[in-house]
């Protein structure tokens, strides 16, 4: 196997302070993040993350995934980034990180998934990975 095909499975849990904190570091301080009647208000169950928290946790996983190579790697960006469903506070989710191809500039293409405590794909991406 390419030394570069080893996939990495992490897991996080999203908490009501992890949002409170991503507002006040972001700006994104829109009331169903943080405050409960507005989430409920939308027909939510509970406070909702931010996409962009989920996104940024994603780090993780390809953080685990260059420790396991044993290589040096900079984030070269993110493709085809779909939100498909609402994180609550106090969420488990698992992260799937699959790398997928590398080309000759040494740039790594994952797919990344997000899973709920349901097993339900919440969030998915392609990470562009560049090795150094």
């Amino acid at each position: 196997m390419e030394f570069w095909r080893q996939t990495v499975t992490s897991t996080f849990k999203v908490t009501s302070e992890m949002i409170t904190e991503f507002a006040k570091l972001t700006g994104d301080d829109a009331p169903h993040h943080l405050h409960l009647d507005s989430a409920l208000a939308l027909g939510y169950e509970k406070i909702l993350s931010q996409g962009l928290l989920i996104m940024s946790l994603t780090g993780r996983a390809s953080s685990q995934y260059l420790e396991d190579i044993n290589r040096g790697g900079v984030t070269y960006g993110y493709d085809r980034i779909r939100f498909i469903k609402p994180v609550y506070a106090d969420s488990n989710l698992r992260v799937e990180y699959v790398p997928k191809s590398m080309n000759e500039k040494n740039i790594i293409v994952s797919e990344v998934g997000v899973l709920n405590d349901l097993g339900e794909t919440i969030f998915v991406a392609n990470h562009l990975l560049k090795l150094l």
